[in-house]
């Protein structure tokens, strides 16, 4: 993933780039660019301008201007990237927010900070406290606290709590707390503790404990523990744990222990522990 804040910076010293991206293909199609003819960087180069660590994205001065491109084109000289960089520092200062607001489009890096954002795009550093509302895009990083409302995108750092409504999309972290409404799509690292509602898709890491409603689609890591509501589809590594709802279907491997309600399809690995309610169908191998 690209990272804040990249863009791409053209012959003639203009900065192209994003509040609402830094994906360096995306911000090409908003200014509708294309590369068919495969010599794009005789007119501009990709460029990211970050800090060397997550510790440091508040302080402008520690972020650094980097072009990958080898080899450089010829016209982009040192003079065209200080430049660049001193235009972009000034985009960085003025996106730092570190008292409790409201915010509204833009990008910003909050610290220390509660805030209320809509359609906007945040980079919550440690010890924030975001309330995401439709569209918004929120980074969350180490121990933050994210409430994002329907349709909203959160990748939060270990540690961080989700509290996501229908139809959002959450990237977990090692050690997570992520409570996702009906139709969310989930990702949770290790150890993380997933409350998924109705029709979700839940990835869980290691270690996890994903907890979904009725219709989801749970794939959980060696050592999980899964509580699946009716109807749902669980795929469950190594040593895991599965208690699913009636109709389910689970999918177990090797050492995992299942508890199936009426109606319900197990397929389970060698040394699996399956207790199936009336009107099951196991499959043990």
């Amino acid at each position: 993933m690209c990272k804040f804040k990249s863009g791409w910076l053209k012959r003639d010293g203009e900065i192209l780039h994003s509040d609402y991206t830094d994906s360096h293909s995306q911000i090409l199609a908003i200014y509708g660019v294309s590369d068919r003819n495969g010599r794009l960087t005789d007119l501009m180069v990709p460029f990211e301008f970050s800090p060397p660590g997550e510790s440091q994205q508040l302080d402008a001065d520690a972020y650094q201007f980097e072009v990958h491109e080898t080899p450089r084109p010829d016209w982009l000289t040192d003079g065209m990237m200080d430049s660049a960089a001193a235009t972009l520092r000034g985009m960085v200062e003025r996106s730092i927010v570190t008292t409790d607001r409201r915010l509204s489009g833009g990008t910003y890096l909050v610290s220390n900070s509660r805030v209320i954002a809509i359609f906007s795009r945040v980079v919550a550093c440690k010890g924030s406290h975001v309330e995401a509302g439709a569209g918004s895009h929120v980074e969350a990083c180490a121990g933050s606290h994210v409430v994002a409302c329907a349709d909203s995108r959160v990748e939060a750092g270990a540690g961080s709590h989700v509290e996501a409504c229908a139809g959002s999309r959450v990237e977990a972290g090692a050690g997570s707390h992520v409570e996702a409404g009906a139709g969310s799509h989930v990702e949770a690292c290790a150890d993380s503790y997933v409350v998924a509602c109705a029709d979700s898709y839940v990835e869980a890491r290691r270690g996890s404990h994903p907890e979904a409603c009725a219709g989801s689609h749970v794939v959980a890591c060696a050592g999980s523990y899964v509580v699946a509501g009716a109807g749902s589809h669980v795929v469950a590594c190594a040593d895991s744990r599965v208690e699913a709802g009636a109709g389910s279907h689970v999918e177990a491997c090797a050492g995992s222990h299942v508890v199936a309600c009426a109606g319900s399809r197990v397929e389970a690995g060698a040394g699996s522990h399956v207790e199936a309610c009336a009107g099951s169908r196991v499959e043990a191998i």
